[in-house]
């Protein structure tokens, strides 16, 4: 095959924002998922580590309220030694939450008899995870520029509508988050691949897509709410 014309993983990544089509051609002709693996979870443990020590600056702003001197000199003791064990277990998070995702795909896929290869779903999954890590610079930066101005720590700034309605309740807070441009490129990036890779039109792909993310999306509403119900006990 001419060097040109084979699939390259570096190429991928630019097709991932500039041409998912494209992308998912080449994902189809044998694309592997080595490279945007590496590059997601390196970029990822960067991040994190260069952040570590606002990180731990901020612990007595995240820890819930109403804790008394020892259980609060706890949280922060096991949360220092958690958040590096944290970061450098998070490519193994990643790659089982990818997987989730495209066998999720892959069974609404063979559901609606428009599958293809889970092999293929998985590659698409992990390539579109470079727009969930855009958004995660997005906050980096953010974060950073807003220590370095105003010497305030806000570890996971909204950039959804979160930022605009400011909801009280875990559950609304958590699908507002989610209503962001990010999140709407990245449904739209799976859309596009599926709708080459399954050969179907694009209102069957968002078919195969869209109930994939209301699903993530429950998950993500269901672990916000038990979360806030376990810090009101901790704090009572």
């Amino acid at each position: 095959m001419n060097e040109s014309l084979r699939p390259s993983g570096w190429r991928g990544l630019k097709q991932t924002i500039l041409a998912p089509t494209a992308l998912a051609s080449a994902i189809r002709a044998g694309l592997g998922w080595a490279v945007p693996a590496l590059v997601i979870s390196l970029t990822v443990i960067t991040l994190d580590v260069v952040a570590l020590p606002l990180f731990l600056r901020s612990l007595p702003q995240m820890a819930p309220q109403g804790l008394s001197p020892e259980m609060m000199a706890g949280f922060e003791r096991t949360s220092r030694i958690m958040r590096p064990i944290q970061i450098l277990m998070s490519p193994i998070g990643l790659i089982i939450r990818w997987a989730i995702i495209a066998f999720l795909l892959y069974l609404i896929s063979v559901l609606i008899d428009r599958k293809t290869s889970f092999r293929d779903l998985f590659v698409l999954v992990v390539y579109a995870g470079l727009i969930p890590l855009l958004e995660v610079i997005a906050k980096n930066i953010v974060l950073w520029l807003r220590y370095a101005f105003t010497g305030t720590i806000v570890i996971d700034h909204p950039l959804g509508l979160d930022a605009v309605f400011q909801p009280k309740g875990a559950a609304l807070s958590t699908l507002l988050q989610h209503a962001n441009v990010f999140e709407l490129w990245f449904l739209g990036a799976l859309i596009i691949g599926i709708h080459v890779l399954c050969r179907c039109s694009k209102r069957w792909a968002a078919a195969i897509v869209l109930p994939v993310w209301g699903i993530w999306l429950a998950g993500h509403i269901a672990y916000a709410m038990g979360r806030e119900v376990l810090i009101k006990q901790l704090g009572a």
